[in-house]
């Protein structure tokens, strides 16, 4: 058994700060390796969770990164990531996240599930047979 299958979910705390107020957010990151692709993260004063491709989050630690939900890019002071938050298609607050906290939950994520091994968890098979099943 792969240390993935033995994990329903992992969660993992992180803070961030809000780059306008720097005043401090948390939130959580939640990695089910059973949609490997995808982080889920909650936040305390949003109503709706965040689900962000993983590859955005780590793309976002180097360079420009978007998804519908998250802009993610490095800050000019080498210690941040900044990610926008979108609001329904507009921008809406942008926080300041510890590149290295960041950095060591990514990694527990793809000790979990390799980068390149994520469509090694899904069943296609099945996947196919609710699509044909479907009206």
């Amino acid at each position: 058994m792969s240390p993935a299958d033995a994990i329903n979910e992992r969660s993992l705390f992180i803070q961030m700060w809000d780059y306008g107020t720097n005043e401090a957010v948390d939130a959580w990151l939640i990695y089910r390796p059973a949609d490997p692709h995808f982080v889920r993260i909650p936040m305390t004063g949003s109503a709706a969770a965040l689900d962000v491709p993983r590859a955005v989050l780590q793309q976002g630690t180097e360079r420009e990164a978007v998804c519908a939900d998250l802009l993610a890019f490095p800050s000019m002071d080498e210690e941040w990531v900044l990610w926008s938050v979108q609001v329904g298609g507009l921008r809406g607050r942008t926080f300041r996240v510890s590149r290295d906290l960041l950095g060591r939950h990514l990694a527990a994520m793809y000790e979990l599930v390799p980068l390149g091994a994520e469509n090694d968890r899904n069943d296609w098979d099945n996947a196919l047979k609710v699509l044909l099943q479907s009206p």
